[in-house]
């Protein structure tokens, strides 16, 4: 959010990362967070990491698991979208809290359309089960974290649940 407030008032200046080198671009995606360089979630060894926990935690058809996943995480394309939307219920779960404070903690029933991909913008991630559901927690910048839940229904992994929260 304040790197596209910046960017808006023309304060950053707009580098097109196809262009630059793939080494240099890989720096400029990942993450400074207290002084420690953070991989994005799209780098290679975070999806090799990544991808080992989802088949481990997945038990049944972790390939679709991991697919879904990393199509969140990494997707930037229609046909990521498209992917992604046959892999949700119509209505998804969205869950909304400011951390450190009891207000405006909200839970409601979005459409799938609604939900975005990360394309990329997500670092600090981390892989738990929760009985039925793989949890799929990320930083979205300094101050922001969020997280999604597959759900393993009818023989397909589902996108059911989106939550944000900051600080």
């Amino acid at each position: 959010m304040i790197f596209e407030m910046l960017l808006l008032f023309g304060q950053v200046p707009v580098v097109d990362l196809n262009e630059l080198p793939k080494d240099r671009r890989e720096a400029i995606e990942d993450f400074h967070h207290e002084d420690v360089m953070l991989p994005a979630v799209c780098s290679s060894p975070e999806l090799q990491r990544l991808q080992g926990e989802t088949y481990r935690l997945a038990k049944v058809n972790g390939q679709q698991a991991w697919d879904v996943a990393r199509t969140m995480f990494c997707g930037t394309s229609k046909d990521s979208k498209r992917y992604l939307g046959q892999h949700m219920p119509h209505k998804v779960t969205y869950l909304s809290l400011i951390v450190g404070e009891v207000v405006n903690v909200g839970d409601e029933l979005v459409a799938r359309s609604s939900v975005e991909m990360l394309q990329g913008r997500a670092w600090e991630t981390d892989l738990r089960r929760e009985s039925e559901k793989l949890v799929f927690e990320y930083t979205i910048d300094g101050l922001c974290r969020g997280s999604f839940a597959l759900r393993y229904v009818q023989q397909s992994w589902l996108l059911v649940q989106v939550s944000e929260g900051c600080i």
